[in-house]
């Protein structure tokens, strides 16, 4: 999806898209797919100042988009199946065509930042705020999580590293900010806590919102997400609550 006119972003709750903070805030519209949404504010992480790990920004979009396309954070266990030499997916619209485009990287440093690389993959301008992706298994059925948020990579869309900023240790002020529960199988920090939206189809399936995302107790939307690594309660990839 596109932040405005220069960036990329993913949708992570059908009124929140996440970007990189160093495309600023004065963001107006967002297309998802081939819809634009007007936002009604955005906010960068205080003091990101650059720093890779703090480069994370988010709007909240004045409608809900219609259209379900969004991806569950990924904390806790599926945070920590995140290793060197895991692949991750990773997605943009950047330059020359500011088409769609994804390509397939590896894990090479976890830390603050994750660093990766791919065979003849680089990063464009514009690609800044695209996700990075793992797909999990989920009782008999594979999902995909968001693992953090292309920050940049080498020059001249090269082929060379890659730094993404990893979302786990973000989603707690995430929450907090926007109000709203964008890990609805857990906690914030990714303990296992199922609630009212934990059911359904996988993050990230296509369908409308309004059958895809259900009210919790506390009249807030979460995404409808598997189960991710769920104890034995969750059986194939549907909670038990």
């Amino acid at each position: 999806m596109a932040v405005g006119d220069s960036c990329s972003g993913v949708l992570v709750h059908p009124r929140v898209v996440l970007y990189a903070s160093h495309c600023g805030t004065a963001v107006k519209e967002v297309a998802v797919q081939d819809t634009r949404l007007a936002s009604e504010y955005c906010e960068s992480f205080p003091s990101a100042g650059g720093v890779v790990a703090k480069d994370l920004a988010y709007c909240v979009l004045a409608s809900p988009a219609a259209v379900n396309t969004a991806v569950a954070p990924a904390t806790g266990c599926e945070e920590g199946s995140v290793q060197l030499g895991t692949s991750l997916t990773i997605k943009g619209r950047g330059l020359p065509n500011r088409e769609e485009l994804e390509a397939t990287v590896t894990v090479q440093q976890r830390g603050d930042a994750l660093l990766a690389r791919g065979p003849g993959v680089g990063v464009c301008g514009g690609d800044s705020g695209g996700p990075a992706l793992v797909e999990l298994q989920t009782g008999d059925s594979a999902v995909r999580r968001l693992v953090g948020i292309i920050s940049h990579g080498s020059a001249g869309c090269d082929e060379g590293d890659i730094w993404i900023t990893p979302l786990a240790p973000l989603v707690p002020w995430l929450e907090t900010r926007t109000g709203l529960d964008l890990t609805p199988c857990g906690e914030a920090d990714g303990t296992w806590a199922p609630g009212p939206d934990c059911r359904g189809r996988a993050a990230g399936d296509s369908g409308k919102a309004t059958a895809l995302w259900q009210r919790d107790r506390g009249g807030r939307r979460g995404p409808v997400a598997g189960c991710g690594c769920a104890p034995a309660s969750c059986a194939r990839s549907r909670c038990a609550v």
